[in-house]
């Protein structure tokens, strides 16, 4: 059998209505579906794409978890209170209480669920602190967890030969450009890897197959269906057709940001132009939906702003390749400059560089730190090396090399004289290991992401050993934060602060209102994974008919 045929029996097999529709094939639509069929409920998963998987399977898979069961058995301190008072200063004011407090209460036991579920183990992320470590409540370890590599890619290889539609888990393009990544691969191809956030969408996906929950793939949602005040369906197209699913319970939109809609960044972010590392398909589909039913949103200035690379001819879905480019930054003989030669901030806390290279003059109506370069030196290429580099000879024609700086700043449009003053400062500040200018290094987070063979400082080196490199950065977005208003159960707020009936979200459908001003890596995967299954057990307990017969589990249940 064809796989155009088993999309054709699948899209048939799509039932008419159902308890919960789950629109988009992220983590926490799948999350949701596992724990909505647990309590007695029917679902229908629609994707937009021909693969599942979302943001989420470009990821490392990481998710922020407080009071998590791996911290328990290694006896690592934590608290509902810690967590809260770590989250009051982290999201500047700009996050939800009721929404933290549901966050930290879930995410925990819902690891310990998707465990039970998929057989797969997570693990601390060792050393890893919280992105604010001197904040009140922060941890220096503990909280950031992913799945083990070993524990699930076995058996997800092996249901491979069991159902075709494994094949259509994402993979992340990013992964060939890690550094000695072929290790990890066991001789597969890259895009057949089990591995980071796709290991954890396989997971699920497997376990949704298994459990022979229905879904469609390449059925994009049109328009959510509202009666009598409640949101009763979506309309789909399915096999070609257009149908309407009918929703007893409820309707979960998951659909990812908007970062690939163009007329919403224009509108809402604070750049002219983004540039996106997510699957091309995150368009805004669910709040745009969401927000013709009068849904109110929240942050929509605010995304997972990153730095990248652009590596000419490299594509994903036919767009441009745009490739996270976090750690080099922290990596010692390098510094990031703007066009005056100077730099702007500290490189190492790219979740706080990036605000600074946003800066504005409203005087000059420009932006002060773009264009913004990659500086280095032939001890950075030497030690660490740069993508599709082979370290030696000349360097691919996307990077700029130069014997001098001023040669260097002149092919890059620098000011030469900025440049060598800055290299200058930089340079002493480097021997002496205190970065006076930015702090660079000041904190567990930035020292984290260094070689912890240089001293006296991690991240701090001399540029000083010609010849010297540049690579043009460009502002990129993991997914945008801003979206749909919800409530600790996943509910979506209208603009008269009141819940919408029947409609839930979660992901970056919903507003980040965990971090709000904030961010903290792993909270995109995991709020969709709590406020999905937050959202399931909602309407378990008060949406669908047939909840009430069947049992509800008022918390995830673990082996």
């Amino acid at each position: 059998m064809s796989h155009d045929d088993v999309a054709e029996m699948r899209s048939a097999s799509t039932p008419d209505e159902v308890d919960l529709v789950l629109v988009g094939g992220g983590a926490g639509s799948l999350v949701a579906g596992l724990a909505a069929a647990d309590a007695g409920l029917s679902v229908a998963l629609l994707e937009k794409s021909d693969r599942v998987g979302g943001g989420a399977a470009y990821s490392g898979g990481v998710i922020w978890a407080p009071m998590n069961h791996i911290m328990r058995r290694k006896e690592i301190p934590d608290s509902l209170d810690e967590a809260m008072l770590y989250l009051s200063h982290a999201s500047h004011g700009r996050g939800d209480t009721a929404v933290q407090r549901a966050y930290v209460e879930t995410i925990g036991p819902v690891l310990e669920y998707v465990e039970d579920q998929t057989g797969m183990k997570f693990i601390v992320w060792p050393g890893q602190p919280d992105y604010y470590p001197a904040l009140p409540g922060a941890k220096l370890e503990g909280r950031t967890v992913l799945p083990h590599p070993a524990s699930i890619g076995k058996r997800l290889s092996a249901a491979e030969d069991e159902y075709a539609d494994m094949r259509n888990v994402r993979f992340s393009p990013h992964l060939a450009f890690v550094k000695d990544i072929q290790r990890l691969l066991s001789g597969r191809p890259i895009s057949d890897a089990w591995l980071g956030g796709r290991a954890l969408l396989g997971g699920l996906w497997r376990t949704y197959l298994e459990r022979g929950l229905p879904y469609a793939l390449n059925a994009p949602v049109r328009e959510l269906v509202m009666e009598h005040g409640r949101v009763t369906g979506v309309v789909a197209d399915i096999g070609g057709r257009r149908r309407t699913v009918h929703a007893r319970g409820g309707v979960l939109l998951n659909t990812g940001g908007f970062e690939w809609n163009r007329e919403m960044n224009t509108r809402y972010l604070p750049i002219p132009e983004v540039h996106a590392f997510t699957p091309p398909v995150n368009t805004g589909d669910g709040h745009v939906m969401a927000m013709q039913l009068g849904a109110a949103t929240a942050l929509m200035d605010q995304a997972q702003w990153d730095p990248t690379i652009r590596i000419p001819g490299e594509t994903h879905d036919g767009e441009d390749l745009y490739l996270m480019f976090l750690e080099p930054l922290s990596r010692p003989h390098s510094m990031v400059v703007n066009r005056a030669g100077r730099r702007f901030g500290n490189e190492s806390s790219h979740f706080c560089f990036t605000d600074e290279w946003m800066r504005y003059d409203s005087r000059t109506r420009k932006y002060m730190n773009f264009p913004a370069y990659l500086i280095t030196d032939s001890q950075y290429r030497r030690k660490y090396g740069f993508p599709n580099d082979s370290g030696k000879g000349p360097v691919p024609s996307w990077i700029t090399q130069a014997l001098t700086l001023e040669e260097l700043a002149e092919r890059c449009g620098i000011d030469a004289a900025g440049l060598s003053v800055q290299v200058a400062t930089f340079n002493v500040d480097a021997a002496a290991g205190t970065d006076e200018q930015f702090g660079r290094g000041s904190d567990a987070y930035d020292r984290y992401w260094g070689d912890p063979q240089h001293v006296p400082n991690p991240v701090l080196g001399e540029i000083s050993e010609p010849p010297y490199y540049a690579i043009e950065l460009h502002l990129g977005t993991a997914g945008n934060r801003g979206g749909l208003v919800i409530d600790g159960a996943g509910r979506v707020i209208s603009v008269t602060d009141q819940p919408i009936p029947g409609l839930y979200a979660c992901g970056h459908t919903a507003a980040d209102l965990v971090f709000g001003g904030g961010y903290n890596s792993g909270t995109a995967i995991g709020s969709a994974m709590a406020f999905g299954y937050l959202a399931a057990r909602d309407v378990a307990n008060n949406g669908a008919p047939t909840a009430a017969a069947a049992g509800i589990h008022s918390q995830p249940q673990t082996g």
